[in-house]
């Protein structure tokens, strides 16, 4: 598959026709055969937001994580909230994309406080309900321990992460070949992961992605600063 917004408008498609019911997590129960599409955030809040018009466009809906402690992007900064909210705009959920490495050393109860109190704030900050939540490269520990987390879901739940097929574009790389996995309707049950920073009009190396990202952070420092200083 490219790593192109075509592209992945291409894969919609192609669920819709073989039929799959492209639900939410809290839905997913009620079909036996659907896809969960699910985006984690972890670098630019706009290109979420362009995957969030697309999918609108198609006619359905996900669900799109954003790390709170990101050092990459302010949740509350007033452009990334234009964003998150054209996302909720769209029919989109929210959810929190939870880094555990903020909380080393904690066990197990310490981190599901940890996750609720992130929860609350993602809540106040976005004036949204967060009902999932997903791990920022989760460890071993995490992915053992089937952490149940009351009405909140965890996306790395047995339920979720062994019980249907998980796929993932990570690091742009995908480690089964999404598109014949639908074509030929492999699995009835599947939660595709994707990140929308990997998306582009044209497609790109991964080397060139990030380069570009890196320049285009430099042109946003320089504008910030010519806001904030005179002269």
């Amino acid at each position: 598959m490219r790593f192109t917004l075509e592209a992945y408008s291409s894969l919609v498609r192609e669920i819709k026709e073989k039929q799959y019911t492209i639900c939410s997590y809290k839905d997913c129960r009620k079909y036996d055969k659907f896809v969960i599409l699910r985006h984690d955030v972890d670098f630019e809040p706009a290109k979420a937001a362009e995957m969030a018009e697309v999918e609108y466009s198609l006619g359905v809906k996900s669900i799109y994580f954003f790390l709170i402690s990101s050092d990459f992007y302010n949740v509350l900064s007033k452009r990334n909230q234009k964003f998150i909210k054209r996302i909720l705009e769209c029919g989109h959920e929210i959810g929190l994309h939870f880094d555990e490495t903020k909380y080393n050393g904690y066990n197990m109860s310490e981190i599901e406080a940890a996750i609720y109190s992130e929860i609350r704030l993602l809540e106040a900050m976005t004036e949204a309900r967060i009902e999932a939540v997903s791990m920022h490269r989760p460890s071993q520990q995490i992915l053992e321990s089937d952490l149940k987390l009351g009405k909140i879901i965890n996306t790395y739940g047995a339920e979720f992460f062994r019980d249907i097929k998980y796929l993932s574009d990570a690091r742009m790389n995908w480690r089964e070949d999404v598109c014949s996995i639908i074509n030929e309707e492999k699995y009835d049950k599947i939660q595709l992961l994707t990140h929308a920073f990997w998306y582009e009009a044209e497609e790109t190396t991964i080397e060139e992605r990030v380069k570009r990202f890196i320049i285009q952070a430099k042109e946003e420092r320089f504008e910030e600063m010519s806001h904030n200083l005179r002269d």
